[in-house]
């Protein structure tokens, strides 16, 4: 049997081309397969992109498999959630600085990746990292308008 030789072929630019890719799919509001609710807003963003840059959304969609799920996610402020999120499809986001402890707050609760402190992150070397939040939002998956199933949050254990 002959050995084929084989090629590496490598798409130079792959990053910025995902990266844009994300922001191009949440602008166009495409795809959109979440509901993320709070306060009295909701929120359209996509799973695979959520269980990409947070371990607590991931297993929270891996537990509750439904085609379009809304997560509800008590005490967490909307502008918050927007920074997240922006934070997620971006890579960065810009926070007002009274706005700062509040947002760190809630990706820590939310193990965003590049945030949190179990990541090598700029939040981990802050001086000014906030403490931890007593109550981390309790997401709730609505699947129907009858059925309504809360999950707690693996912080709480």
């Amino acid at each position: 049997m002959a050995t084929s030789e084989k090629f590496c072929l490598r798409w130079n630019d792959f990053e910025s081309n995902i990266s844009g890719a994300f922001r191009e799919l949440r602008e166009d509001k495409d795809f959109f397969d979440v509901t993320l609710a709070c306060d009295d807003e909701q929120l359209q963003a996509h799973k695979v992109i959520l269980s990409a840059c947070s371990p607590f959304f991931r297993t929270v969609l891996r537990r509750n498999r439904h085609e379009h799920p809304l997560l509800y996610l008590k005490g967490v402020k909307y502008a918050d959630l927007v920074s997240v999120l922006n934070f997620m499809y971006h890579g960065e986001v810009n926070v007002a600085q009274e706005e700062l402890n509040s947002f760190l707050a809630v990706a820590e609760d939310l193990k965003v990746k590049g945030l949190t402190q179990g990541n090598n992150s700029e939040a981990k070397q802050s001086q000014h990292a906030p403490p931890p939040r007593p109550d981390p939002p309790k997401p709730r998956v609505h699947r129907s308008e009858e059925h309504t199933s809360e999950l707690q949050s693996p912080l709480q254990s």
